[in-house]
This record gives C-alpha cells, structure tokens and sequence, in this order.
C-alpha cells in the first residue's frame, strides 16, 4: 500500500493533480500545510483517498489543525507543517515533540528542503515543496511487515 506525502504548493493545483494522479495507487495523501486552497480542491476532486492536512503558516485564516497523529498500518504518525516547532533553526524542538508523543514517524514542511533521516529510531520525512523551482514530494511505502520512506523528483 502507498501514501503519498506533500508540502507547501503554495496555489500550484494543477503540479498537486499531476502528482497524485502520477501515484493514483496512493490511498492516502498527507498534506502538510501552504495550500489549504489546493486541499480545499482535492478533497472535492479525490472522494475515494483519505485525505489528512495541517494548516502552515501561510493558510492564513484555517481552521484546520496544526499537528495531527495518525495510524498508517501500526505506526504512530505525526504529521504537521514545522514552523511550530522551527524547523528552519534545527530539529531539536520536533525531535522533543515526537518523543513525547512517543510516535514512530514524523512528517513536516516548511523548509521546502526534502529530507528522510532518523533520531532516536523515530523516522523524519520532510517531502520538499511542489511549488517553486524543485517539485518533490514524498511516497511511504508500507505493508505488514516494513514502511519504506522515499523522496521522488517530479
């Protein structure tokens, strides 16, 4: 099974639809902030995919939330957009963050600088950004046995 994991597209919906629809086997897409309007669209245009989003700092006037913990086939997920935590500065705030809510994955944006690394077993996604000059976007990978984490050029 495939989720597919994106950040910071910023008004790009049409790059958003070339993308999901380039992993239409996804069923899941977490979105992780700066583009509440695409989101707004996908989730009209995407009815059959579980959509989860985080609001980023520059969806202003959202509603939605800012962290939210979900369960992909076992694993605790953390998904947020960053700037929470300064993510520009370094990864010490989320790290602290992660730990506490004792979570298996981490995935966050802002820094539109795609990453997969780990600290302290917990795995770290940050899929880059599709708006802009580099388009990259993350895919997980995951059955019952192994989660596999993956930045993709687009």
């Amino acid at each position: 099974m495939k989720a597919l994991v994106v950040s910071d597209t910023h008004g790009d919906l049409e790059t958003l639809k070339k993308v999901i629809e380039r992993e239409k086997d996804a069923n899941i897409i977490f979105h992780l902030g700066d583009g509440q309007e695409e989101v707004k669209e996908i989730k009209k245009l995407y009815i059959n995919k579980t959509i989860i989003d985080v609001c980023g700092n520059c969806d202003i006037g959202s509603n939605r939330p800012c962290i939210v913990e979900y369960n992909l086939n076992g694993n605790k997920i953390l998904a947020t957009h960053g700037d929470l935590f300064k993510v520009k500065l370094g990864m010490t705030m989320l790290l602290d963050e992660a730990m506490k809510r004792n979570v298996d994955i981490v995935l966050y944006g802002h820094t539109h600088v795609p990453v997969i690394c780990e600290f302290n077993k917990i795995k770290f996604m940050n899929p880059g950004a599709l708006s802009y000059c580099y388009k990259t976007y993350g895919v997980i990978n995951y059955d019952d046995d192994e989660i596999k984490l993956n930045i993709v050029e687009f």
